[in-house]
C-alpha cells in the first residue's frame, strides 16, 4: 500500500514529467504483486486475487520507452516460476530476450538473444542515442564466465559485451542489481549486491573505470551535474584537482546512500595512471535498509 500511495503522491506533484508516470505504474506492479496471493480455494474472490497476480507479475518485467518515443524495450528473463513458491521450473529451456514492442499496435519490430539460454536480461537502462544498457543475471553453473554487462541498439545482430579486465566477470557473482546510464558524460554505473561491489565504465571507451567495494548494493540512479570542486589525492606524480560533473548514487541493505563521482583526469589517464583514486565516494548511513532499485525523478 505505502509504494502505491508513493506514486500516486509523486504523480500528482509533478503530473507532466513523463518518468513520474513510469514510476507510477512500477508502484502500481509492485501493489499488485505483493498485495494479490491467491488461496488456492479458486472462488470467485480467489479468481480475483489470481488474475490481479498474473498481470501485476506480466507489468513488472523492466520496460522503458526508446528515444523515437514509438517504440518499448522490454527485458525478458526467460524464467517461469511456481505460482506460490516463485522457485524456477525451467532454468534448462529458459529463453531469455530483449525486445522492440511498437507502443501503439504492440508489434514485435525485434528480439535479441543472448549468446547463453541461461543468461536472464533483468534490468535496462537507455541512453540517450538509443543505446540499450543491459544487466544480465546468470541463472547456470557457477564456474561458467558469461558477461554481464551488455549494450544494443536497434539494427545490431547480437548483444555487445562491455570489457571487463582479464574477462573476470565472476566479479559480479553472476548478478547485476541495477544498470544506470549517464548519457551526458557517457558513464554507466552498474552494481551487484551478491559481489559486494558498484562499478562505473567509461562507455567512450567500454572499459571499467573501477569497481567501489559496497556491500549488499543494489539500487543506482545519476545524480544531477554538481559543479562542485572536489580535492584530489596526493600521490607518487601530482596532487591532482577535479572537478565532480556528476556521478551516481548508490544504495545499499545496511542504510548507506553513497554518492559516487569520477575522477576526469584519472580516467583520461588509465592507461599510465594506476595509483590515482579513479572514483570520489561519499557515503551517509540512515536508518533504514534500501532494498533492490532507485529512480531518479
Amino acid at each position: 500500500i505505502f509504494s502505491l500511495l508513493l506514486g500516486c503522491s509523486v504523480r500528482v506533484q509533478r503530473p507532466r514529467d513523463p518518468a513520474t508516470l513510469h514510476f507510477f505504474w512500477l508502484t502500481v506492479a509492485f501493489f499488485g504483486v505483493c498485495g494479490f496471493s491467491y488461496s488456492g480455494r479458486l472462488d470467485r474472490l480467489d479468481w480475483v486475487f489470481y488474475w490481479g497476480d498474473v498481470v501485476a507479475m506480466l507489468a513488472l518485467p523492466p520496460l522503458i520507452m526508446h528515444p523515437d518515443g514509438e517504440t518499448l524495450v522490454i527485458a525478458n528473463g526467460g524464467i517461469k516460476t511456481e505460482q506460490a513458491s516463485r522457485e524456477e521450473l525451467n532454468l534448462d529451456s529458459m529463453r531469455p530476450s530483449l525486445a522492440y514492442l511498437n507502443r501503439h499496435t504492440g508489434a514485435l519490430l525485434e528480439q535479441i538473444m543472448p549468446e547463453h539460454n541461461q543468461m536472464s536480461v533483468r534490468h535496462l537502462a537507455m541512453h540517450d542515442d538509443g543505446t540499450v544498457m543491459i544487466g544480465i543475471q546468470f541463472q547456470g553453473e557457477k564456474h561458467i564466465n558469461v558477461p554481464l554487462v551488455l549494450t544494443h541498439q536497434r539494427g545490431e545482430p547480437d548483444f555487445k559485451p562491455l570489457i571487463m579486465p582479464n574477462n573476470q566477470w565472476q566479479r559480479f557473482h553472476q548478478y547485476i542489481a541495477s544498470v544506470a546510464v549517464d548519457s551526458e558524460r557517457n558513464l554507466l554505473c552498474v552494481t551487484t549486491p551478491i559481489g559486494g561491489c558498484a562499478a562505473i565504465y567509461d562507455l567512450n571507451t567500454r572499459t571499467l573505470i573501477d569497481d567501489i567495494s559496497l556491500p549488499d548494493c543494489a539500487g543506482a540512479a545519476v545524480l544531477p551535474n554538481l559543479n562542485a570542486d572536489k580535492a584530489g589525492v596526493n600521490n607518487a606524480n601530482a596532487n591532482v584537482k577535479t572537478k565532480a560533473h556528476s556521478g551516481f548514487i548508490v544504495s545499499d541493505g545496511q542504510g548507506q546512500l553513497t554518492a559516487l563521482t569520477v575522477n576526469h583526469l584519472a580516467t583520461a589517464e588509465l592507461a599510465r595512471v594506476d595509483n590515482v583514486e579513479r572514483i570520489f565516494i561519499d557515503s551517509k548511513c540512515h536508518l533504514m535498509s534500501f532494498d533492490n532499485h532507485l529512480q531518479a525523478l
